[in-house]
């Protein structure tokens, strides 16, 4: 009878090491294919002054991410062999940290494009400017979708959530990308820098112990 208290901490739906590589790979430049595709379509069919178009690529890009944190974390729990809750939880925070690693693949694949069309030193400041601000933007929508995807919240807290992380995370990518099309001068991009890895480590902590420690392997809801 004890056997059916102690905790499940792991699944036998875990991918393998090299396929979770593979998925972060294949994820982060599907979501690169699809972003510049959607913004190219969007762009020729309407045309939008500066300030417009930097807001719409942000929502297209945040909207593509959490479309991918979303299918990675469902994907994961539907293909898990145990029907318990946790055992659906625990694959469903995985899928969500594979999404989230999938999101910094495509940050750096995008610096990397970027560096080929336009080779200069400045790429690094780039990636110290784009892929934090990624990565946080990414947390906050996966902080929000962890409520019912992992949790199981009650509906309308779990719309709320979500619609608070996402919307969120499209403003904090438009705030970095007002900010960089000014051509920001040095003290400019050491707030941000310092604004920018200060959010990741703070919602990267949250999601760390609500999520992955707080959650369903410790056994609360």
């Amino acid at each position: 009878m004890e056997a059916q208290h102690r905790p499940a901490m792991r699944t036998s739906s875990g991918p393998s090491a090299v396929a979770a590589i593979g998925y972060i790979a294949i994820g982060g430049a599907a979501l690169y294919g699809s972003i510049v595709t959607i913004e190219g379509l969007a762009a020729a069919l309407h045309y939008a002054d500066e300030p417009l178009r930097l807001a719409r690529n942000a929502f297209i890009e945040e909207g593509a991410k959490a479309v991918l944190l979303f299918v990675s974390a469902t994907a994961n729990s539907a293909a898990a062999k145990k029907t318990t809750m946790r055992a659906r939880s625990y694959a469903a925070a995985r899928g969500l940290s594979l999404g989230l690693a999938a999101v910094a693949a495509f940050a750096a694949l995008e610096t990397f494009v970027y560096f080929l069309a336009f080779p200069s030193r400045g790429t690094v400041m780039r990636l110290l400017w784009s892929l934090p601000t990624h990565l946080v933007a990414a947390f906050a929508t996966a902080l929000g979708a962890a409520e019912f995807l992992v949790k199981g919240q009650k509906v309308m807290r779990e719309a709320l959530c979500f619609l608070c992380g996402f919307f969120s995370a499209v403003a904090w990518h438009l705030a970095a990308n007002l900010l960089a099309a000014q051509g920001p001068a040095p003290w400019i991009f050491v707030v941000w820098s310092i604004a920018n890895f200060a959010a990741l480590f703070a919602l990267g902590g949250a999601f760390l112990k609500n999520v992955l420690l707080g959650g369903f392997l410790h056994g609360q809801s």
